[in-house]
């Protein structure tokens, strides 16, 4: 068997130390090996640090925290109506107590008060009128309300007479009507004319109260239907003027 003219096969443990081609050609270049031992360091130098060095970082200051009370807080000043500024009664930052004057303001419109006051005083009329105006429609539901079973039971009155007085005409025209037809003549034929005439106008009479009785009913519910409508529409417009 033939041997390697690179080994020496008495010496085994020197093998590493045979220069060897495959070994020469597998080996690191020296640039390489030297960054990769900085690595190394660099490596065992940041564990280092992570494990030994402190994470958390101190400044030193002075000052002063403040906590203002809810009452001591800064707030905003607004004026219900735009003006300008006239006088000022307070400097920035000066205590003040509830009441006290801090500005005095001028208005832009010097009849803005009196146009005020003129639409106050119009308003509180229309206000006036709309509160008699319900008052008085009030009224006259009232009125009304009370009027009404009034006019239909008179209506009622009227008709149930007018049947009575169909009745009683039906009656007679019945009675002068057997008499006329009697062979002895015991009515004449003026008599029957007049009773079939009697009884034809009271038919008519009857016809005419249940229509005025109806009349009556329609004519007095439409009006209270109307006086609460317009009941509705004063209070609103009352509302509106508060």
């Amino acid at each position: 068997m033939d041997k390697s003219p690179y080994i020496d096969p008495a010496m085994p443990i020197l093998d590493h130390l045979a220069d060897l081609p495959c070994k020469e050609r597998t080996r690191l270049p020296f640039s390489i090996r030297v960054v990769n031992r900085i690595l190394m360091a660099a490596f065992v130098l940041v564990v280092f640090g992570l494990a030994f060095l402190p994470w958390q970082q101190f400044v030193t200051a002075s000052g002063k925290v403040i906590a203002f009370h809810p009452l001591e807080r800064s707030v905003v000043v607004e004026a219900p109506l735009d003006g300008r500024v006239a006088e000022v009664h307070v400097s920035e930052g000066q205590m003040v107590k509830q009441g006290q004057i801090l500005v005095k303001l001028a208005d832009n419109d010097p009849e803005l008060l009196n146009n005020l006051r003129n639409q106050l005083t119009s308003l509180d009329e229309q206000k006036r009128a709309a509160g008699e105006r319900v008052e008085r429609l009030k009224g006259q539901v009232a009125q009304l309300e009370r009027a009404l079973p009034q006019a239909v039971e008179m209506a009622q009155k009227q008709l149930e007479s007018a049947q009575v007085t169909q009745k009683a005409a039906e009656l007679q025209y019945e009675r002068i009507k057997s008499l006329f037809n009697d062979s002895r003549g015991l009515a004449s034929q003026r008599d029957f004319e007049l009773a079939t005439m009697s009884r034809d106008k009271e038919t008519a009479e009857v016809l005419k109260a249940e229509a005025a009785l109806v009349k009556t009913e329609l004519d007095t519910t439409a009006a209270l239907e109307s006086l609460h409508a317009s009941l509705e529409s004063a209070r609103s417009d009352l509302s509106k003027s508060e």
